[in-house]
């Protein structure tokens, strides 16, 4: 159960991230802050369009890393609950 509830999140996690990282480069918000007002080579390296369009791209495969991911959580077959329970100690055997 935990490793079910662990791989949702991964998949929320890489669906969030990606597209953060797919948007945040085409924002305002990129050029007009803190550190590009007081740093000219950060200005210039928040301005490339080259540098922007990697990092969308980053942001798309790990959007479709979250596609991939959600896929094999489909696939992948459901422990029956007898497996999924605590296994018990094994029983004595008659003495003989």
């Amino acid at each position: 159960m935990l490793t079910r509830a662990m791989t949702v999140f991964y998949i929320i996690l890489c669906f969030a991230m990606g597209l953060v990282l797919l948007l945040a480069p085409w924002f305002s918000s990129w050029t007009n802050n803190f550190f590009t007002h007081h740093y000219l080579w950060v200005d210039a390296l928040a301005r490339n369009d080259y540098l922007r369009g990697s990092i969308s791209g980053l942001g798309l495969a790990d959007v479709g890393l979250g596609f991939y991911e959600t896929s094999r959580f489909f696939r992948q077959p459901r422990a029956p609950d007898s497996a999924r329970s605590i296994p018990s100690e094994p029983p004595l055997s008659a003495p003989r």
